[in-house]
């Protein structure tokens, strides 16, 4: 019997809290009064009268404390700001997106958010059908010159930060990765994380787990707790919900083994545990084109996000670090930003 302890107990408290402030299924939030507009926004570059509503579609729940959350903030963050009307769909199956995508568009809705990849083809389809909305596809690679738009985060710079650190970390030269789901954006992380442990340390193994699920946190410690066994004493996880069971099972190592957070920041759920994580700043890439819509200038491309333009950062690090460690990694996170780094990506290409 798995004992999920004290991160099982955070991880329900998150889900629970944020439950109680977003509800399920389909809602509408709308600022409070005591939410005001950002000062900082110019009324005249904004665009005026017209009554704008926003929706975000989720894959998964909002509340699984990872992919899903920080997209759900990002919507909150850009009500607030405009005070715009916003709403989301979680838990979309692929079948269902056709039908949500075109319910928001017929009832209104000036600007529609993807959470996934597989958002973007849908839009490119019913981006026609109602030209009148925008759509945007997080992780998207399509636009249609008119009114879709897509963001995609550079797929190597975080793999390649998130293998070194790892690589700089291990001790038994055995490293873990535990993903939810195998896309195209996971897999290409992992080439990266994977070459860049083993240029660095040429004897190293890399282990390599699906769990299959988003929100199993059952799966996600199992795979850890048996790479743990097999004396890996680091894990680089992808895995939303998935992550909370993978860090308790570093947890229970007393010691052996630590985590390495991707796409959300997880040092929160267990400061000792979580060296750091790789930041892909949803909230971000959904702020910047709501920026870009109220001024009447969105983008219907592709959109590259990244370390240059702070969309992916490192995030919040352990204490007990070495600080020649946090240094280096630091460094070539700024040498990236600067462009003096022009990472080689021929090699990690499928």
């Amino acid at each position: 019997m798995i004992k999920f302890k004290r991160l099982l107990a955070i991880f329900l408290f998150v889900v629970m809290v944020t439950a109680c402030l977003a509800g399920c299924g389909q809602q509408t939030a709308s600022p409070t009064d005591e939410e005001s507009p950002n000062e900082n926004v110019e009324p005249e570059n904004v665009q005026p009268e017209k009554e704008i509503k926003v929706a975000l579609l989720c894959s998964g729940p909002i509340n699984d404390g990872g992919w899903n959350t920080d997209a759900y903030n990002g919507l909150m963050n850009v009500g607030k700001k405009y005070g715009w009307e916003t709403a989301y769909t979680e838990n979309v199956i692929a079948a269902d997106i056709p039908n949500v995508l075109r319910n928001y568009a017929s009832n209104g809705f000036s600007l529609v958010f993807g959470n996934g990849y597989e958002y973007a083809e849908y839009m490119m389809e019913i981006g026609e059908e109602f030209p009148e909305t925008c759509f945007f596809s997080i992780c998207g690679v399509d636009g249609n010159g008119k009114n879709v738009g897509s963001g995609t985060f550079i797929w190597y710079e975080l793999g390649y930060l998130t293998g070194t650190l790892a690589a700089r970390i291990t001790e038994s030269g055995k490293v873990g990765f535990v993903g939810a789901m195998e896309t195209p954006g996971i897999a290409a992380e992992v080439r990266v994380f994977k070459d860049t442990v083993t240029s660095l340390l040429p004897e190293a193994n890399v282990s390599v787990s699906y769990t299959g699920s988003w929100t199993d946190v059952a799966k996600g410690y199992e795979a850890a707790n048996a790479m743990i066994n097999s004396g890996v004493d680091v894990i680089m996880g992808i895995g939303d919900a998935c992550d909370a069971g993978a860090i308790q099972a570093c947890e229970e190592s007393n010691g052996r083994c630590k985590f390495i957070g991707f796409a959300s920041d997880f040092n929160h759920l267990s400061p000792e545990i979580v060296i750091c994580s790789a930041v892909q700043s949803t909230p971000f890439m959904i702020e910047a084109v709501a920026d870009q819509f109220a001024k009447g200038e969105f983008v219907p491309e592709a959109v590259d996000y990244g370390i240059m333009n702070g969309a992916s950062y490192m995030g919040v690090w352990a204490e007990d670090v070495d600080p020649a460690i946090k240094e280096e990694i630091l460094g070539l996170e700024e040498a990236i930003r600067n462009g003096t780094l022009v990472l080689d990506i021929s090699k990690w290409e499928s």
